[in-house]
């Protein structure tokens, strides 16, 4: 055996399939495309997580928006209990709309 094909064989050995391939020439592109896919993979993972995050957030404050409509309803319902009037759901929900500032 030649020294060349010794070295081979031993690089080949201690880096495994993928860098013998490149070794001997079968496929010399093949970690560049791996690379580009794996950082590919990687950015749409990111942007995913990211408008999952923004999602989540959104849905919190229009929770959050709610509660506070909610709160607004009950007590502007206390007041006018309390003066013996009644209101409709429409009109007690268009009141806590104003004094949220919600409508103009």
């Amino acid at each position: 055996m030649s020294a060349s094909r010794i070295a081979i064989r031993r690089i080949a050995a201690l880096s495994g399939p993928r860098a013998q391939a490149s070794l001997l020439g079968a496929r010399p592109f093949t970690s560049l495309g791996e690379t580009l896919t794996s950082k590919e993979r990687a950015e749409e993972a990111r942007y995913i997580r990211l408008r999952e995050k923004a999602a989540m957030e959104a849905r919190k404050e229009a929770a959050k928006g709610d509660k506070d409509l909610e709160d607004a309803m009950h007590d502007a319902a206390g007041i006018i209990a309390a003066t013996h009037d009644k209101l409709s759901h429409e009109a007690l929900l268009n009141l806590a709309k104003w004094k949220l500032g919600r409508i103009s």
